[in-house]
Parts: C-alpha cells; sequence; structure tokens
C-alpha cells in the first residue's frame, strides 16, 4: 500500500526528524496470534515548489525518492 502525508511550513530541518519518527512507530512489531509481525517501509520526499508546483510532479518526485530508498535499503 502507499499512503502520502502532507505537512505544511514543515522546516527543512524538521523533515529529517519527523521521517523518522514516522519509520520507526510504523515499523514497531505486532503481536498477531501469537506472532510478531514485522512491517517495513520506504518513505518518499518531495518538496513544493522545489521539486513541482503541481501535484503530479510532485508526487513523481516522492516516488523516485521513494524507489531509491528502497533500492539503497536492498543494498545496506
Amino acid at each position: 500500500d502507499e499512503f502520502i502525508v502532507l505537512m505544511d511550513e514543515v522546516e527543512h530541518e524538521m523533515l529529517n526528524s519527523m521521517i523518522e519518527r514516522l519509520r520507526a512507530e510504523i515499523e514497531i512489531p505486532v503481536l498477531f496470534e501469537g506472532q510478531s509481525l514485522h512491517v517495513g517501509v520506504s518513505i518518499g520526499v518531495s518538496i513544493c515548489p522545489a521539486q513541482g508546483a503541481s501535484l503530479d510532479d510532485v508526487l513523481k518526485a516522492a516516488d523516485q525518492h521513494m524507489y531509491a530508498e528502497k533500492a539503497r535499503r536492498k543494498t545496506a
């Protein structure tokens, strides 16, 4: 699944911190029927208007960022 998080007027310095907090919350293991389930997440980020002014441009930039992160995490 893919989800979009929109944030208004986020300072650039806070962005990495917010991404890591979001990742940490999503990746908390969940206990289900006695088994610990783990979810991984790849997060794509884009900043409007620097990476596009239209919704399509911003989503495309975020998608490209997400797939680059997926590739980087597979090799790490």
